[in-house]
């Protein structure tokens, strides 16, 4: 019984940002505009997230400058597809094999060269209104002091913030 939870419990994990991504994708199909640069979008709100996390030391920080990166390039998706009637295939395709190739770049830097090196986790600060975004043994999206705080159980193999 419990691997059948612990894969109920990584499938919820791993599996909600694609459902997020794929909920993004229904409305723009419902706007009649077929966005596949969704995946790129992904990659680079997560590079930059990630980035900003560690630079920081703020999560809500990581989240915002996701957000506005997915929304700068949304943007210029926008832009070259339905203003200057650009073939959307091309433009969301050149979109994903730039943030691939943009990020792996930055990646490389960032590690001195070294490919696949881990990256330190980031601590959870110890103020009081930080740290109720990092407990364990879940991940809250919002404080626990708001009434609809939403929290993800992470499981021991799950990477720990």
């Amino acid at each position: 019984m419990s691997v059948i939870n612990n894969l109920i419990d990584q499938s919820v994990v791993y599996l909600s940002p694609v459902l997020l991504c794929v909920l993004g994708g229904i409305f723009a199909y419902k706007a009649n505009v077929l966005n596949i640069a969704l995946e790129g979008m992904m990659m680079a709100g997560a590079f930059v997230s990630l980035l900003i996390a560690n630079v920081t030391g703020s999560v809500p920080m990581g989240y915002l400058s996701a957000i506005v990166v997915c929304l700068l390039l949304g943007l210029v998706f926008s832009l070259m597809g339905v203003v200057l009637k650009g073939n959307v295939i091309v433009i969301g395709l050149a979109i994903n094999m730039l943030m691939l190739g943009v990020t792996s770049f930055l990646y490389k830097l960032m590690s001195n060269g070294q490919s696949y090196q881990q990256l330190e986790a980031l601590p959870c600060p110890t103020s009081p209104p930080a740290a109720s975004y990092c407990t364990s043994p879940s991940l809250r999206i919002f404080p626990s002091s708001v009434p609809f705080s939403v929290a993800i159980p992470l499981s021991p193999t799950s990477p720990t913030l």
